[in-house]
């Protein structure tokens, strides 16, 4: 249709794998918001690392 395509945020972060950095990006909406850091800090570590980095427990 030739609409201009907008940013997948999501896949940027997803191929960066790198989760302090996007945790950089949403810091101050993270404080305006009274999220608990931590938490959003784990939260982007399960979603955005590497699969190498992930220390997630084996469910076997």
């Amino acid at each position: 249709m030739g609409l201009p395509q907008g940013e997948d945020w999501f896949k940027r972060q997803r191929l960066a794998g790198d989760p302090e950095a996007t945790f950089a990006e949403i810091q101050p909406w993270v404080e305006a918001r009274g999220l608990d850091a931590e938490r959003v800090r784990d939260v982007l570590t399960k979603s955005f690392a590497l699969a190498c980095e992930t220390k997630l427990p084996n469910p076997s």
